[in-house]
């Protein structure tokens, strides 16, 4: 038990990576401690899909017909001390424009970008769709943002996102 009183396994905290400098290398910091919980899970699957609600509809079929859309699988899942998963997390910023950072963003193993136009329709390669978890985004404004505002943006989002599934996070185009 930590003395946020909070209690957590801390099994989930010893998973090291091969990186110079890691997210876990935060668990030291009492402030991340109390916000930053690799339980939740971040991506929507079969396995932890939501529970029945109280209205009356074909629980089975809605998540047949929802992952035959979307891959099944759990993505990121796969951390250990002999993995470096680097992130790159890009902003709208304009602050990026002209600053030759492209060949630096591309060499990270993940880049998420924030931003696309909003289309009547999106064409996707569903292979590489994946559904944030509804609990990830109450997770984030509960215990990130400590329930202050309305709602997280889509970008601090992707920061904690990224935070759980990369073992370096760099955020690129983000201005204060």
């Amino acid at each position: 038990m930590n003395n946020t009183g909070d209690s957590f396994d801390d099994s989930i905290f010893e998973a090291s990576c091969s990186c110079k400098s890691c997210v876990m290398g935060f668990m030291d910091d009492d402030w991340f401690i109390y916000r930053y919980d690799p339980s939740i899970p971040p991506l929507l699957n079969r396995k932890n899909w939501l529970q029945p609600s109280m209205f009356r509809v074909n629980y089975t079929k809605v998540v047949d017909q929802m992952f035959s859309l979307f891959p099944d699988k759990e993505h990121y899942s796969d951390a250990g001390p002999d993995r470096c998963r680097t992130c790159a997390v890009v902003g709208n910023s304009a602050n990026l424009l002209g600053s030759h950072y492209g060949s630096l963003i591309d060499f990270h193993d993940v880049v998420i970008s924030t931003y696309t136009r909003v289309k009547s329709s999106i064409k996707a390669d569903e292979n590489k769709v994946m559904v944030l978890h509804p609990a990830f985004i109450k997770y984030v404004y509960e215990k990130w943002l400590l329930k202050h505002g309305r709602y997280p943006s889509t970008g601090f989002i992707t920061i904690i996102f990224a935070l759980h599934i990369c073992d370096k996070v760099k955020l690129f185009a983000f201005s204060v």
